[in-house]
């Protein structure tokens, strides 16, 4: 069986007297230029019997609506049928579902979360229909809500904050004022859908535009009150300047992320303002954060203060052979060191100089009368003798200089 493509797909729904379309996300991505890893479909005046009949291979999947999974293109796509929405209940599980062929595309575009998610382009050509001005909002670089059914799925307000922070739009004030009016019904949501939008949100160009953004809307304190008690503290960063945890936090983590796409480290750069250990532990429990992403922040928490100024050989040493089998790495690390204080110390910079130095200093005999972990006390003291050599030819020409 040859693969189905786009077009093949559309003639076929055509033959069935339906019309199918490219929706959502994928449109909006298509205006800005930008590459899309969705691939939603949207089909109308297709009954479910018929549409099984012309594609065999469809999976019906999800319980609230009919959707459909079907590979074109050689990619596993969704198809639903257009749809109106009635809220009947709470969450986002609280809606009644008509999704006949009487139902157009206007209706379901209508239903939708935000202006520039709510296109959708005809897949045998056609002008796209824009029904509330979404290209326009992308031309002037505005999240906008659909309409005043944005609020009846709260999620939408930590997507809208996502989006801002993925494509650096600003949050126009009426669509606030809706997300605010989300936050009764967004504290009883599942764990996992605020944990998914917030990894998205990490994965974003600007991440702190989320933070800030929920912040606007009144929402930081109520998902993720930790981050917005950081606020109310002030700390004082490398230069001994007096800072607002979150204001630094989210000018920090906006510099790691230009340095990594790495979501756990752009997460333990948060731990900045959380400062304390137990904090993190009921963040990790309360979200269900993944292992390493409470390793990463961990690490920092425990670490970022004084890693700056090591001097003394022993600590260089345990600091170096820690972050060398720790998951957040020399390059997770240094990136948060770099963007919180605006340097890194050589030891951090040059890393595997400092270790093959203490690599080479291991390579003799182990004496005769030594057991267990003797031998790891040894060798410990071995690396450290090697690094306060190579630390005090370092400082020696300084000396030098001065007394000349």
């Amino acid at each position: 069986m040859t693969d189905l493509t786009e077009r093949e797909f559309a003639v076929r729904v055509q033959n069935i007297g339906g019309k199918a379309y490219e929706v959502g996300g994928r449109v909006r991505d298509h205006i800005m230029g930008r590459a899309s890893n969705d691939g939603d479909y949207v089909i109308t005046g297709v009954s479910h019997e018929d549409f099984k009949g012309a594609f065999p291979d469809a999976v019906l999947v999800g319980d609230a609506f009919p959707v459909y999974v079907l590979e074109i293109g050689g990619i596993k796509c969704e198809v639903a049928f257009a749809r109106r929405e009635c809220k009947s209940g709470s969450g986002y599980r609280g809606f009644s579902v008509t999704a006949e062929p009487d139902v157009t595309i206007e209706e379901d575009l209508f239903r939708r979360d935000l202006s520039i998610n709510s296109m959708a382009s005809p897949l045998l050509g056609g002008q796209i229909i824009d029904p509330f001005c979404g290209q326009r909002d992308i031309k002037n670089k505005i999240i906008r809500a659909t309409s005043h059914h944005f609020s009846e799925d709260p999620v939408r307000a930590l997507r809208a904050a996502r989006l801002s922070a993925q494509l650096e739009f600003a949050i126009e004030p009426e669509t606030l004022s809706l997300m605010s009016s989300c936050g009764h019904e967004l504290e009883r949501e599942p764990k996992e859908r605020i944990f998914k939008e917030l990894e998205k949100a990490l994965a974003a160009q600007r991440p702190s535009l989320f933070f800030i953004n929920l912040d606007k809307a009144g929402l930081l304190e109520l998902i993720f009150p930790w981050f917005f008690d950081t606020k109310e503290s002030n700390r004082h960063d490398s230069y001994g300047t007096e800072c607002c945890n979150f204001a630094g936090s989210m000018l920090v983590l906006d510099k790691v992320s230009l340095e990594t796409e790495r979501p756990e480290v752009r997460f333990a750069t948060l731990a900045l303002g959380i400062g304390k250990l137990e904090m993190l532990f009921e963040i990790s429990s309360n979200l269900r954060l993944p292992t390493i992403w409470r390793e990463c922040a961990e690490i920092i928490l425990k670490e970022h203060v004084h890693a700056p100024r090591l001097a003394e050989a022993a600590k260089i040493r345990d600091l170096l052979f820690k972050l060398s089998k720790h998951p957040i790495g020399f390059d997770g690390f240094n990136a948060i060191i770099r963007a919180d204080c605006g340097f890194l110390p050589e030891y951090l910079s040059e890393s595997g100089k400092y270790l093959g130095i203490m690599k080479k200093a291991k390579n003799v005999p182990i004496p005769e009368n030594l057991r267990g972990r003797e031998i790891g006390a040894w060798k410990r003291q071995l690396e450290i003798d090697s690094l306060s050599v190579f630390l005090r030819s370092l400082s020696a020409p300084r000396r030098q200089d001065k007394n000349t």
